[in-house]
């Protein structure tokens, strides 16, 4: 409810493995990060906000599809951000005779 309002919103873990990500608790950061009384979260909260609103810009000016996530291993050890993005296929969809998968802005780019 809180991120619908543009409270606060999450970043998930990274995993290849989908159903391990699942069990996975995101991170819950507030847009509004000077709001943050800890002068340490405040920080790891004005870091994720803007890396946040860098790969939707990114996204959205079709620079690729990007997202923002962490990473924490078994022993507990953590890495806060991991910008993920998928890339670019070098593949003409239009050659192709059956079906092709490729990332939109594979397909945007070879329009008229």
């Amino acid at each position: 409810m809180l991120g619908a309002l543009y409270y606060c919103f999450t970043v998930r873990p990274w995993f290849r493995n989908v159903p391990k990500s699942l069990r996975r608790q995101p991170k819950v950061y507030l847009w509004d990060w000077s709001a943050v009384a800890d002068p340490g979260a405040r920080h790891e909260n004005f870091v994720a906000s803007h890396l946040l609103k860098a790969t939707h810009l990114w996204t959205d000016t079709g620079l690729g599809e990007y997202g923002l996530h962490y990473l924490r291993d078994k022993a507990k050890r953590e890495v806060d951000f991991v910008v993920t993005r998928m890339d670019f296929v070098e593949r003409d969809c239009f050659s192709e005779a059956r079906p092709v998968r490729v990332p939109a802005s594979t397909l945007l780019s070879q329009l008229v």
